[in-house]
């Protein structure tokens, strides 16, 4: 992983993947609930996009995750746009954009916390 082997950026990034393992669970079942084979098809490739960024966070660089996990947000505003899954409840958009979103800059808060006590650390010549 790229965050320096420490116990919590490993628990960071896989807490990043678990929650998009457990999105594209939940998108996966409303295509399920629409039963059209071409919104499956749809919704998992949309899934992918997303999953592949998510392991590409942890193994390259967090901040792809994170964008990602914000872009995932602002996705669910347009997604009606792309796939028309009338399995989706009502209120699921708006309710997976606000996680998504103050998700993605709670973390991302985090991370710019961490990275500026590191560079404190370093500059005390403490690390």
């Amino acid at each position: 992983s790229n965050c320096e082997g420490d116990l919590w950026g490993d628990l960071q990034a896989v807490g990043r993947e678990t929650g998009s393992l457990l999105r594209l669970r939940r998108t996966l079942a409303f295509a399920v609930a629409d039963g059209r084979s071409e919104v499956w098809l749809s919704e998992l490739v949309i899934a992918a996009v997303f999953i592949t960024a998510a392991v590409l966070g942890f193994k390259r660089n967090p901040w792809i995750a994170v964008l990602a996990l914000g872009g995932h947000g602002v996705m669910d505003v347009f997604h009606h746009l792309l796939v028309h899954n009338e399995g989706v409840p009502r209120a699921w958009p708006g309710f997976c954009m606000s996680f998504d979103v103050t998700a993605a800059v709670l973390v991302a808060g985090l991370m710019l916390i961490r990275a500026r006590d590191e560079r404190t650390l370093l500059s005390l010549g403490l690390r």
